[in-house]
């Protein structure tokens, strides 16, 4: 298609000169030549780069599918999103860590890595906590969690556990999100009751 399209070209260029005498024939033509090899590579080269960056988005694609590690998967296939609705009024990468953790605690799974938390908390709750944020956060909360060095992929890592004192302070904080979601549930229902009252009085 590109060389149909460019002998079009060249015979359009020999139209063009066909009136023209010697030597400007020759030189009109060579100057519409020129003009008609730079478009076609300009053409090429936008082609090219088209295809390149298609092929790093694929490439970017199929690298994100990958990052997440055989066991963070499996741990993300236990967790039913539905019941841990209470994660949706928790913010802080502290707390949001120590959910985490908790409910993998509950699933079998002790001890995480910032990475499969930070994973976790994207995949099925759509909190984007970097793992970067994740592990200096727990790093600051020593007094509720256990670190414990490991080495993953050829590189040192860290896995927190939750100690008895983080327990207590991630249940306090779940038991008081909890009753303050009830309490507005409760006022809500009580605003109801009586506007429909009041409604009624006035019928």
């Amino acid at each position: 298609m590109e060389t149909k399209s460019l002998k079009e070209r060249l015979e359009e260029a020999q139209e063009a000169v066909a009136n023209l005498e010697e030597p400007f024939k020759t030189m009109a033509f060579e100057k519409i030549l020129n003009s008609v090899v730079i478009s076609g590579n300009i053409q090429k080269e936008n082609a090219e780069n088209s295809q390149k960056q298609k092929r790093e988005i694929k490439k970017s694609l199929v690298g994100s599918k990958k990052r997440i590690d055989e066991e963070t998967e499996e741990m993300i296939k236990k967790i039913n999103r539905t019941e841990h609705s209470i994660i949706k009024k928790i913010n802080k990468a502290i707390d949001l860590s120590m959910y985490v953790l908790k409910i993998m605690e509950e699933k079998g799974s002790d001890s995480l890595t910032p990475s499969q938390i930070s994973d976790i908390l994207l995949e099925v709750f759509r909190k984007k906590i970097t793992k970067q944020a994740v592990g200096m956060a727990l790093l600051k909360a020593d007094e509720f969690v256990h670190r414990e060095k490991i080495i993953h992929r050829g590189a040192i890592s860290y896995k927190y556990k939750l100690v008895e004192k983080g327990e207590d302070y991630i249940n306090l904080l779940i038991e008081n999100l909890e009753q303050e979601t009830h309490n507005q549930t409760s006022l809500k229902a009580e605003t109801l009751n009586t506007e429909t009252e009041g409604s009624n009085i006035s019928g």
